[in-house]
Order: C-alpha cells, then sequence, then structure tokens
C-alpha cells in the first residue's frame, strides 16, 4: 500500500473514533451524557416544583425540554409550574445548559368526585352536561354529536375537571354518543368508570344497541345497566297501565310512583335499615320508573310508626330513606337527582291506633319536582 492510501485509511480511522467517541459522550450512561443531563434536570425541575408547592406535577424530559403534565386548580398556577420548570437548572443552553423549553402538558380544573358527565337525546334537541378530562375531550365530543345529531339543537354544558378514572375515558364517552344516536330518546350517563344506557327505539335500534352493550367495556370501565325499550311497548309493570313516561312530565312520574306503591311496600329487616331481598324486584321497577324521571328532583322520604323512642325512630327514617335512595343511584338513576330524608314519627298517614294503621305508616314515599 502507498504512502497516500495509508494516510486516507488513518484519516478515516481517526473520524471514526472521534465520532463514536462523540456519540458516547452524549448518550453514553455518565453524568455529562445526553442521558445523564436528562437525569440531571428532571431531578432538579422535581425539587424546584415540590419547593414551590406543586410536587403532585409529573416531569419528564425530552432533551433538555420539560415535559409537564397532572392538573392544577388554576390557569395562574400552570403557567407558575412552567416558569419555575424553566428557572430550575440555572439559564438554559445547548447541551450543559439547563431547561430550554417546557412542554406545558398540565391540566387546569378543580378535582372532581364523582366525575360524571351524561347525554340525553329527547324532542327538544341533545344535552350534553357534567365533566370531562380536557378541552380536547370536550371537543371530540362535540364533533361527535354534530356529526350524529344532525339538525338537532345541541346545548353544551360541559366543564373541565379533575378526577377521571384511568383508561379511555374519552372513548367510552364518545362510543356512548354514537349509540345513544341510534335510539329515537334516551340517557347516557357515565359516572367514574360506571355506564349507564336508558333509552327507546324502534325494534332495530334497541338491537343493534343492545349488543353493543351485550359486549363488556374496556377496563375499568363496566356497564351498570342497560335499559332499553322498544317504542310504543310496555316497560312491563303492571302498576303502571297504560302510563307513558317518555318525556314525562313531573306530575305523570309522581302518578307512577304513586302507583307502584299503593299495593307496594319496601321491607326493611327488623329495626334496620337493610332491604329485604323481597323488595329487591320491586325497588328495580322503581329504578326503572326513576331513571325515565331523573330530569326532575326526586325525594325519597322514609316514616314510622309511633312505638318505640321518637329519637330512634327519626334516626331509622332518615338511614331507610338513605338507603332507598343509594340502591336507586346504583342502579343507574341520576344522583344528583336523589334525596333522601327522614320524618320518624312526625307525619303518620293514619291514627297508629291499630296495628293496620301503624303497617300504614311504616312506609317510603316519593316526590317529584
Amino acid at each position: 500500500m502507498n504512502t497516500q492510501g495509508s494516510c486516507w485509511t488513518g484519516f478515516w480511522l481517526g473520524c471514526g473514533v472521534a465520532l463514536f467517541t462523540a456519540i458516547a459522550a452524549m448518550f453514553g450512561p455518565h453524568p455529562v451524557s445526553m442521558t445523564g443531563v436528562e437525569a440531571r434536570l428532571k431531578a432538579q425541575v422535581e425539587r424546584a416544583l415540590s419547593k414551590s408547592g406543586l410536587g403532585e406535577i409529573a416531569v419528564a424530559m425530552d432533551g433538555q425540554t420539560a415535559v409537564l403534565s397532572g392538573g392544577v386548580a388554576s390557569a395562574a398556577e400552570q403557567a407558575r409550574a412552567a416558569s419555575v420548570a424553566l428557572a430550575a437548572a440555572g439559564p438554559g443552553g445547548a447541551y450543559f445548559g439547563g431547561v430550554t423549553s417546557v412542554d406545558n402538558q398540565i391540566l387546569v380544573g378543580e378535582r372532581v368526585s364523582p366525575f360524571s358527565w351524561s347525554a340525553e337525546k329527547s324532542s327538544a334537541g341533545v344535552l350534553i352536561a357534567g365533566h370531562v378530562p380536557s378541552e380536547d375531550a370536550r371537543r371530540r365530543l362535540l364533533a361527535t354529536a354534530r356529526g350524529r345529531f344532525s339538525g338537532a339543537r345541541i346545548t353544551d354544558r360541559m366543564i373541565t375537571a379533575l378526577g377521571a378514572p384511568e383508561g379511555d375515558w374519552t372513548a367510552i364517552a364518545d362510543d356512548a354518543l354514537q349509540q345513544l344516536g341510534k335510539l329515537t330518546r334516551g340517557k347516557a350517563r357515565l359516572v367514574d368508570n360506571r355506564l349507564a344506557i336508558i333509552g327507546e327505539g324502534d325494534q332495530a335500534a334497541v338491537a343493534v344497541v343492545g349488543a353493543r352493550y351485550d359486549q363488556p367495556l374496556a377496563a375499568p370501565f363496566t356497564l351498570v345497566v342497560k335499559d332499553l325499550t322498544v317504542a310504543g311497548q310496555s316497560l312491563g309493570i303492571p302498576e303502571l297501565g297504560d302510563l307513558n313516561l317518555s318525556e314525562a312530565s313531573a306530575a305523570t312520574c309522581q302518578r307512577a310512583f304513586q302507583q307502584i306503591m299503593r299495593s307496594n311496600v319496601i321491607e326493611f329487616e327488623s329495626g334496620s335499615a337493610v332491604i329485604n331481598p323481597s323488595s329487591r324486584a320491586l325497588l328495580d321497577n322503581l329504578a326503572t320508573v326513576a331513571r325515565r324521571c331523573d330530569s326532575y328532583a326526586i325525594a325519597v322520604a322514609g316514616h314510622t310508626d309511633n312505638v318505640g323512642d321518637p329519637a330512634l325512630n327519626m334516626s331509622l327514617s332518615q338511614t331507610r330513606a338513605q338507603a332507598v335512595r343509594d340502591y336507586l343511584a346504583g342502579r343507574g338513576v341520576a344522583a344528583d337527582r336523589l334525596s333522601a330524608k327522614g320524618y320518624g314519627q312526625t307525619a303518620p298517614k293514619a291514627p297508629n291506633n291499630t296495628a293496620q294503621n301503624r303497617a300504614r305508616n311504616r312506609r317510603i314515599e316519593f316526590t317529584v319536582t
């Protein structure tokens, strides 16, 4: 090999070694490599945020860019977190400097529990309300509603909030809107990770939506209730007769509760608020009515006879009313439309002078307003 060729070979070998050394310097496992710089900056940003009262903000580094995520109560706190991160490691500069930029993915809103969202389709239009985890989620749901409910009046009462369950919350809510669009009328309600679907439509639509929810939802989401009826068909509750609860008025809903309770009693275990299993079918029928009427406020009232200590009777009536309220909420009735109050022996339905009258006074009543 001639001298000139040897020189070029040496030159290219030297270049290769230099390149390898440079790469190792930038990405190798030592404090001044790129990975080492990221680890150092991450620790510095986390310390600075913690000292500033923002320790719940999560930090990831992409080079010298701090990626912030989590939630805060105000836009001012969101901006302050970005400023703290930028200043956490001194002036930004290429490679050996501090944080050069911030990718601020922090959400702004109050942390709520339960995290509750709903959509309702009626002849008046579509109402979408409650909590959403981000503005992106809100925009996606509105886009779906406009596409699915073409020509309908869409009312948006959604607000961003923190506290959404793990998993793809937006996909579950979006699919519920899609299914609701196939029905004539109905409601989709997502409370934390529990979904309820209530509505009516033609036979084909009810079959399609019903089949969709025969399949399990993506974890951790679960279906609490699927209450679908073919338009014009009975709800299967004999006491209702021909009473129509499709977009019923408060007066019609009140009548429905009264007709069911006229010949039925919710039984409890003696001296307690534990609902007797024999009353489960009755409560399920009441829940069917309540799900169709929870656009109104539904008050559950507990009453006792005059046997025993009045204070204990007051307490028992309250816990029994609360037990019924909780049962209905657990069966997909809007919890924020339900209330419970005990009246003890203060509001008898009949004189407490016979065993039969005292039995009439031990009761649960429903008022729709």
